[in-house]
């Protein structure tokens, strides 16, 4: 659970310290194993700093909180540039196939610095460019800055596990961030109920619908999408839809073929989902999902995997998860 902020300012650079300290305080919960900026002017190259205050004026600043899963070690952390200084990302959540896409890429010539999955997203991106999105396998928001084309891109997973929101300030400038309040605890963002988002809570329960949040300045990236920033056109902004849920009917399939071949492809996921440098936990009820996951994880760990479970005990029974 990284936190990733930063600001993109319309005009020419400017000092962002204070508004990257702001969204990195707010964010602190999210990363406690780590922080970082990056910054980058126009006509230079983009420089990474342990403090705000170190960067040079501005047009886009980065702001990274770092909870550590993959490669652990400094060599991991972000801010992170790709080898060739044309691009910089900031990323939250994990690719759990990043294995196998860092072997095709070391196929086509790609020499790694680190063994992090950030760097694999990184070099994806610079490789494929927006395709890269539909061969990743995970939950993932991250934004990428590319120098060449000058344009910041913010992507977001299938099924948006992983949040990420998009505002513009009052003097037109945009800032993204892992968290709502994040974002409002600029000054320079309008604190205005969103009355279409605020209607559809009180009626169906639904929030971060259609992009909408219950502030009228602030959207949400929407799952399966991303959006491209352009540095030189007023940034501009455009949508896309990377990935849509396609229904696919399997016939002539017996009971106990589909029986094995869901069992296949749950271990094989669970499988995925273990990959990590740190112990894992599951969080654990006394329902049928989260009782098969946790079991699938000893099955494929064996004894000598490290499982933290944690369940909700509460007195009334109704709340009570211990069974």
């Amino acid at each position: 659970m990284c936190g990733i902020a930063g600001v993109i300012t319309k005009t020419g650079a400017r000092d962002l310290a204070q508004e990257l300290s702001i969204l990195d305080r707010a964010l602190a919960h999210r990363g406690p194993d780590g922080f970082g900026f990056l910054g980058w002017r126009p006509g230079g190259e983009a420089r990474i700093a342990v403090s705000p205050d170190a960067l040079e004026p501005s047009k886009v600043g980065f702001a990274h909180r770092r909870l550590a899963i993959i490669d652990i070690g400094e060599t991991g952390a972000q801010p992170m540039l790709s080898a060739d200084g044309r691009f910089a990302i900031t990323y939250n959540g994990e690719v759990y196939n990043y294995l196998e896409i860092r072997a095709d890429l070391e196929k086509e010539g790609v020499a790694f610095r680190t063994r992090s999955d950030t760097e694999v997203v990184l070099e994806a991106w610079a490789r494929w460019g927006e395709s890269c999105l539909t061969r990743f396998n995970g939950m993932f928001a991250f934004a990428i800055l590319d120098l060449r084309k000058r344009r910041v891109y913010l992507a977001r997973d299938p099924f948006g596990i992983k949040p990420l929101y998009l505002a513009r300030t009052r003097r037109g400038e945009l800032v993204f961030a892992s968290e709502i309040p994040a974002i409002l605890a600029l000054p320079d963002i309008e604190r205005r109920v969103c009355a279409k988002s605020l209607a559809a809570y009180l009626s169906t329960g639904a929030s971060d619908r259609d992009g909408r949040t219950m502030v009228a300045s602030i959207n949400a990236v929407r799952p399966a999408s991303v959006v491209t920033v352009s540095l030189d056109d007023d940034l501009a902004t455009t949508e896309r839809v990377y990935w849509r849920l396609r229904a696919r009917t399997e016939r002539g399939l017996g009971l106990a073929d589909a029986a094995e071949a869901l069992r296949e492809a749950f271990l094989a996921n669970v499988a995925l989902h273990l990959r990590s440098d740190v112990p894992v936990g599951a969080a654990l009820s006394g329902g049928i999902d989260s009782s098969s996951i946790v079991a699938a994880m000893r099955r494929i760990g064996g004894s000598e995997l490290e499982i933290h479970a944690f369940c909700f005990a509460s007195s009334d029974a109704a709340m009570n998860e211990e069974r």
